[in-house]
């Protein structure tokens, strides 16, 4: 794995010097319009990162922040969310900006929810072959779609 976001496989080649290289992934979506990982990654991953570029314990943030060491310890484990009020205060304490946490938090749970949206589309595209999508398409009954899970209704 060559970080959380991309993860490359490979195998010896037939020389000392060289691999073959058997899968590439990266976790991204792509549709006509957008592209966007799949893969949610939890503010509290980036925060872990930052305190320890500063050398800053969970507890001295905590402390700082006033709050419970739990608090941000639950943060970092992506237990908790980090809301606005959060955000101010790693702004105030860190100098990074609220905006930057908030956006964080945001794509982190869009990402989950957007992930929990495809699961349900997917587990409803065999349902396809029972209701003759093909030919309502066909007959212009239903619009044609690339996407087999762009055909199905999402149910909450």
């Amino acid at each position: 794995m060559l970080n959380k976001r991309w993860r490359l496989i490979v195998e010896p080649g037939e020389t000392d010097d060289t691999v073959i290289v058997k899968e590439v992934t990266n976790h991204l979506t792509i549709d006509e319009k957008h592209i966007w990982s799949n893969l949610a990654i939890h503010p509290g991953e980036s925060l872990a990162e930052e305190i320890e570029f500063r050398g800053i314990s969970q507890k001295d943030l905590a402390a700082q922040m006033g709050r419970p060491a739990q608090a941000v310890n639950e943060i970092i484990r992506g237990k908790k969310s980090i809301t606005s009020d959060t955000a101010f205060e790693l702004e105030y304490v860190l100098g990074i900006p609220a905006q930057f946490w908030i956006n964080l938090q945001v794509l982190y749970d869009a990402t989950l929810a957007r992930n929990a949206r495809r699961e349900i589309l997917e587990r409803q595209v065999p349902l396809l072959k029972a209701f003759h999508v093909s030919e309502l398409e066909r007959r212009g009954g239903i619009p044609r779609v690339k996407e087999k899970t762009d055909k199905v209704p999402l149910e909450t």
